[in-house]
Parts: C-alpha cells; sequence; structure tokens
C-alpha cells in the first residue's frame, strides 16, 4: 500500500510524512498562539489597572526570526 501512487507521482509514505510535518507545525502556531493571546490578556488589565494622570511606555518586540 505504501508504494501507492497519487495522480502527481506522491507515495502514500510521503505524504503521511509530509501530513505528520505540517500537524506539528500546526500544532507549534497554535502554542504560540496561545502564549500570545495569553500575554495581550495581561498586558490589557495590567493597562486597565492604569490611572489615567499616569505616564504609560508600551513597546513590541517581534518575535520573528530574519
Amino acid at each position: 500500500m505504501e508504494s501507492n501512487e497519487t495522480e502527481k507521482g506522491t507515495t502514500l509514505a510521503n505524504c503521511c510524512g509530509r501530513l505528520d510535518s505540517h500537524q506539528d507545525k500546526i500544532m507549534n502556531m497554535g502554542q504560540k498562539l496561545a502564549a500570545a493571546t495569553r500575554q495581550i490578556h495581561y498586558l490589557t488589565s495590567e493597562i486597565h489597572q492604569l490611572n489615567d494622570e499616569k505616564e504609560v511606555t508600551v513597546s513590541f518586540k517581534s518575535g520573528r526570526r530574519q
């Protein structure tokens, strides 16, 4: 069965490996998104607790790798 090919010539074993790789990437992205969401929630709560008279400086550092 692993020797079966798709119309474009991809073997079943190769397809399964690629699907596993895509699933790992999606799971990793989901975890990063959840962490970013928690951080945004925390920062939003902190900002709401500040009084209007106080000066606030907020900076964001991109997590992207160049």
